[in-house]
């Protein structure tokens, strides 16, 4: 076993949150150090556009249950970023982001009603958390 292999709790399930970020690897490193700022368990879905992709895609939907059926997550952490190819150009990306979070979380409550939603627009240099 490797040195400091942390032991797992196969009987503790729940995850606390569920994130969905982009997957564009540009903002990788962005989207770990803003998780582990979260500092929750979480369950993780990683698509091109990150919100968008609920908006648009009604198998990530699928997915999103699924993961609550099995985590009982309380959570949403939707993480965009700036520049993303999903999205088209727009002088205003807040606002662009901003309508595909409420859109996003407006599709999942659908289904899985009393979950609380957060947004996130990664930058070059930071990050915004927006109001939804």
């Amino acid at each position: 076993m490797p040195e400091n292999y942390p032991v797992v709790d196969l009987e503790d399930k729940k995850a606390e949150i569920l994130v969905v970020h982009c997957s564009d690897k540009r903002f990788q490193k962005v989207f770990r150090h803003m998780i582990d700022e979260l500092d929750k368990r979480y369950d993780l879905v990683a698509m091109a556009g990150g919100s968008e992709a609920i908006v648009q895609d009604d198998d990530v939907v699928d997915v999103i249950e699924m993961l609550h059926g099995l985590h009982q997550f309380e959570e949403v952490h939707m993480m965009n970023h700036i520049n993303c190819g999903r999205f088209p150009k727009n002088d205003n990306e807040l606002e662009a982001h901003t309508a595909s979070f409420n859109g996003a979380k407006a599709r999942v409550l659908g289904r899985i009603p009393n979950l609380a939603f957060f947004g996130y627009l990664a930058q070059q240099d930071h990050y915004d958390k927006v109001e939804l």
